[in-house]
């Protein structure tokens, strides 16, 4: 079985830009960190002593973030979420205040 994290999900969704509504792009960044540098330290905290783990060697990491071609914009993953998130709540709040303009409306 293989796990896989929220994050690795939803990479994997349709995100659209929030300024001019097209599609944006997954784009990554790979670091290599020196296994003595301070950051490196930093990032193998939680992998040290796992099964197969090792905590020597140089630390590598994957950073993804979400781009639109059509205006330049860049959004980390936490901006997008929140930005997703907000769109959602709007979305909820105006469904509900439409249900109850509808009751209202019966009423009379």
């Amino acid at each position: 079985m293989t796990h896989v994290s929220s994050m690795e999900l939803f990479l994997l969704k349709k995100h659209y830009c929030v300024q001019c509504g097209n599609r944006l792009n997954r784009k990554k960044i790979i670091r290599i960190i020196d296994e003595n540098s301070e950051e490196a330290h930093k990032h193998r905290i939680g992998f040290v002593g796992d099964i197969g783990g090792s905590d020597s060697g140089d630390v590598k990491l994957t950073t993804y973030y979400l781009e639109c071609k059509e205006c330049n914009r860049t959004f980390t993953v936490k901006e997008q979420r929140e930005i997703e998130k907000e769109k959602k709540l709007l979305k909820k709040e105006e469904k509900r205040k439409q249900k109850e303009l509808a009751k209202a409306g019966h009423k009379n």
